[in-house]
């Protein structure tokens, strides 16, 4: 027992030597960890999930501080440990700057800017920021930090845990290293990603390695960056290729088309009034509908619940079911702009969330640089509050005036999503529905989880408007508008869950309601004219299975386009069109799971 307790008694010795620098280590490398610790404390953000990532984000933080701190305890090495507070010091510093500045911290967007910035640009950065507001405060806090390092070491001795009983102390610091290693799972699971879609699902099934202390984050982001940019480089490589080289040509119209591609947020087929919804939430699409120019699309599944794997399939060419990867294809605006199509971008998202891993996976490979100035005729850059704004932004631009042969028009949309109550304007004819407008009946809904629902509803109907001033403003232009949802969601549809399902391991019921999407189809009066066969062929197509990864085979056929990328096979409204098995997250057969009793 003297032997045991004296190998224990070994592992207080670097907090009893060094309390100082552990203490400083701690500070410097988690405080976002200790700025949520904080709120957890004040009872504000006490949840089950959240705790847990701050459980593992305190544990990375205390291994890699008590790792150092026994380092120095038992080399004595004077250098290290002053190599280690400069180190520690930059780190804060960086830190500061992003959080005062940019209310950010070092994500795989902050690194891969830093990468692209050449040394003209860094001398602007430097000259614009240095001595921002923000700057300014970072500096303060690290001359703040400067001096805590050297009045600590200079008196900090005398709280110094020397006076701790050194067995109890060790059998603490036992008990929290065996936690840390036994926490480092989802670390090492993050590690083992070999694509950005492990990474998402690595975050959203739990580990949630993003944002939280800064050694976590800059592994997190080095290693995203790396694989990300493998995986993208490749994907640009290919649509740079189409873009030189490719096949792709405008069908034998005389009169110029318009193809409006709109992609809505997080719309849940189960609240759209189209597919039976007892709350009038699209009357915009049901009056184009009754007058012969809407086509719904009954059976129409994303293969993910998360925007940007969702969103790279859809706007590449290639078919999930057929084994073929995105980035292995070419981007859909990549195949047009070489067929001779002018293409815009206005999306809603761009600036959304900048620094999350979807926000780097998607938008740092629709608009790269390098596709920026050979892909798109222009892009917007502003984001607005609501997706009216939006669409008003691009109408009243030079470019929708724009003569061209063709055009192909992109809307992202903020659509529904979370919170809902923040996509729509409040006051008069926005704030339709009310908790009293719910009619369903589950014993979880309380009257909050009403209004929430109410104001989902709310956001749908908006977003029904917002397809509504789209469709008037090529109501006299030979146009077509193909409008589709990036994923659903739950709204306390069947269960007291709003949200989407963050585990690996999904109920039948929340992929039905998480992945079945609206999509619609709608078609100018001179468009019907001007091919005659078109309605046929969409009233026949809208009744097929379908996973929106394939939405560029309508594209081409509506467009007319010659392509070597467009397979009858995979186009609804083709004769030759071959419904196959629909996978979703990889691994899960749609139809096969729906199918079981």
């Amino acid at each position: 027992m003297k032997d045991l307790s004296r190998i224990i008694s070994r592992f207080s010795i670097p907090l009893q030597r060094e309390t100082v620098l552990f203490v400083l280590l701690l500070l410097m490398w988690g405080p976002y960890t200790w700025l949520a610790l904080a709120d957890c404390l004040r009872g504000l953000t006490w949840q089950s999930p959240f705790c847990n990532r701050l459980f593992n984000f305190a544990s990375y933080t205390f291994l890699l501080s008590y790792l150092c701190t026994a380092a120095v305890s038992f080399t004595r090495w004077r250098w290290l440990k002053v190599t280690l507070y400069v180190v520690s010091l930059i780190n804060w510093g960086v830190y500061l700057f992003l959080k005062f500045n940019f209310h950010t911290m070092l994500t795989p967007d902050v690194l891969q800017t830093l990468l692209e910035t050449n040394p003209s640009e860094a001398g602007e950065f430097c000259h614009q920021y240095l001595f921002s507001r923000g700057s300014v405060m970072a500096w303060t806090g690290m001359l703040l930090m400067v001096a805590a390092i050297v009045l600590l070491e200079r008196w900090g001795h005398r709280w110094c845990l020397t006076r701790w009983p050194s067995t109890w102390l060790g059998i603490i610091v036992v008990l929290c290293f065996l936690g840390c290693f036994w926490l480092l799972r989802p670390f090492v699971q993050m590690l083992r990603c070999g694509t950005v879609e492990e990474l998402e699902v690595c975050e959203i099934y739990g580990s949630d390695l993003w944002g939280g202390d800064n050694f976590t984050t800059y592994a997190y982001s080095v290693h995203t960056l790396c694989i990300g940019m493998h995986e993208m480089s490749h994907a640009l490589d290919v649509s740079e290729s189409e873009l030189r080289q490719g096949h792709s040509v405008m069908g034998n119209s005389d009169d110029s088309l318009t193809v409006v591609l709109v992609i809505g947020e997080t719309h849940i087929k189960s609240h759209c009034g189209l597919y039976g919804y007892y709350l009038n939430t699209t009357p915009c699409m049901a009056h184009e509908l009754s007058q012969g120019n809407l086509w719904v699309f009954d059976d129409v599944i994303s293969p993910y619940n998360y925007t940007s794997s969702s969103l790279k399939n859809a706007l590449s060419c290639n078919s999930i079911g057929h084994g073929e990867r995105w980035s292995d294809s070419p981007l859909l605006m990549s195949v047009m702009r070489r067929a001779g199509f002018d293409v815009f971008a206005w999306d809603n998202q761009l600036n959304y969330f900048k620094g999350a891993l979807f926000s780097f996976a998607l938008n740092g490979l629709l608009y790269n640089e390098r596709l920026r100035q050979t892909c798109y005729t222009a892009i917007a850059d502003s984001c607005f509050a609501y997706d009216e704004d939006l669409v008003d932004d691009y109408l009243q631009s030079p470019w929708h005036k724009h003569r061209s042969s063709s055009k192909l028009v992109l809307f992202h949309l903020m659509g529904q999503h979370f919170q809902a109550t923040k996509r729509y304007p409040h006051g008069g004819e926005w704030d339709y529905f009310t908790a009293d407008s719910v009619a369903i009946q589950h014993p979880w809904l309380t009257s909050g989880k009403r209004s929430e629902i109410a104001e989902y509803d709310n956001a749908t109907r908006y977003n029904d408007h917002v397809l509504g001033r789209i469709f008037d403003a090529w109501r006299d232009s030979n146009a077509v508008v193909i409008y589709f949802a990036d994923h659903g969601e739950e709204i306390y549809d069947w269960r007291d869950f709003a949200g989407r399902d963050e585990s690996s391991n999904k109920s039948p019921e929340a992929i039905i309601y998480q992945n079945s999407v609206p999509m619609v189809v709608w078609c100018s009066d001179r468009y019907l004219r001007e091919h005659p066969d078109a309605a046929a062929r969409l009233e026949r197509g809208r009744l097929y299975p379908f996973m929106h990864d394939n939405v560029c085979q309508i594209i081409f056929d509506l467009a007319q386009l010659r392509t070597p990328y467009y397979h009858a096979d995979r186009d609804p409204l083709s004769d030759e069109y071959r419904p196959i098995g629909r996978m979703v997250y990889d691994r899960i057969d749609y139809d096969q799971m729906i199918s079981q009793p």
